[in-house]
């Protein structure tokens, strides 16, 4: 079974501020807002009390929110892109959430399980279909 911890900013963060000039750079002047979110998916198993330790272990309570029980009121949104990292490709996030896990645990996460790392962009906006594939593309090779 697939996990997925969602770590989003509670406070102003600067990253999605920066996705957003990129966009309105690029001549999508529509761009209302954008919200930059912290995605890691746990291709094992864990127990209710384990999924708390690991998602506080890889967030920050003072500046960040985490959801990985599906039970989350998300920021208003038009459109959301997701980046991950091709199969075979490095996850240096993923692999370092990873030895997080196992050395916290005590746990080993053997090759067929998996902890990979995402980013999530959440964009407000009235943009077409096309236009989001074009973003799309522009943000997976920046």
């Amino acid at each position: 079974m697939i996990t997925r911890i969602e770590v989003f900013p509670k406070v102003f963060d600067t990253r999605g501020q920066v996705k957003k000039r990129k966009i309105i750079s690029l001549g999508f002047n529509q761009v209302i807002n954008v919200v930059f979110a912290d995605i890691y998916s746990l291709n094992k198993s864990f127990s209710s009390k384990e999924l708390v330790k690991i998602t506080s272990s890889l967030s920050n309570p003072v500046n960040q929110i985490t959801n990985h029980d599906g039970k989350f009121s998300y920021p208003k949104f038009n459109w959301a892109i997701e980046i991950g990292f091709l199969p075979g490709v490095t996850d240096n996030v993923g692999n370092t959430a990873k030895e997080i896990i196992e050395d916290m645990l005590e746990k080993k996460i053997i090759s067929d399980e998996a902890v990979s790392s995402s980013q999530l962009l959440l964009i407000s906006g009235a943009f077409t279909e096309n236009e989001i594939h074009t973003l799309a593309e522009i943000f997976t090779i920046l």
